[in-house]
């Protein structure tokens, strides 16, 4: 997985597109890098050659720019499917990175069907994190983005069923970067309203 970059100078509008070895558009961006900047994030399914076309929005925009390329694959401390390495135990908090805007962490949980769990994904140098609660396929169930405070995720989840689930940490439409905990404990919600 890449993370390419074009960063405008004096380009107003940068757009970017990605292209196999014959030249065929297989992916684009306009302002996912923020600030009228493109950014690209894509899984390479056949080595070989690619070419970055940098251009502006509808070719409206002239001007100088940065184009930068990285692997981030090589750097992800925990995949973002269900092949993860990462797992976490009810009860249990761990620490995790996401190294580049776009990444996303999942972490195996075992969950029992009829209890009800509280799964929080606190930013520590995170600005805005967002957790996604995702079955056993992989299809997100739940999400959140602010119910945590301090935009901070938090979900409370009855399991439909016994077996493994997955925990997606990530930043809010992609856009942050940067460290968190994550915790799940499981919770007795009779108790919790009292």
């Amino acid at each position: 997985t890449y993370q390419f970059d074009l960063d405008g100078i004096t380009l107003d509008d940068a757009f970017l597109n990605l292209r196999d070895s014959y030249g065929t558009i297989i992916s684009y961006d306009d302002q996912s890098g923020g600030n009228n900047d493109a950014q690209l994030i894509y899984t390479i399914n056949n080595s070989g050659t690619y070419y970055l076309d940098a251009g502006a929005w509808l070719d409206a925009f002239t001007g100088t720019y940065t184009l930068s390329a990285i692997n981030i694959t090589a750097n992800d401390d925990y995949s973002s499917d269900t092949s993860t390495s990462g797992s976490i135990l009810i009860g249990e908090s761990i620490n995790g990175e996401l190294e580049s805007t776009g990444d996303h962490d999942w972490f195996a949980i075992s969950q029992e069907a009829g209890n009800t769990y509280k799964f929080k994904l606190n930013g520590i140098t995170l600005d805005d994190a967002f957790l996604n609660l995702r079955d056993s396929d992989g299809t997100i169930i739940s999400y959140d983005d602010q119910s945590g405070g301090n935009n901070d995720a938090q979900l409370i989840y009855k399991a439909d069923y016994s077996g493994t689930y997955y925990l997606d940490a990530g930043g809010f439409l992609d856009l942050f970067s940067g460290s968190y905990i994550l915790s799940s404990s499981i919770i007795d919600l009779y108790t919790s309203c009292l």
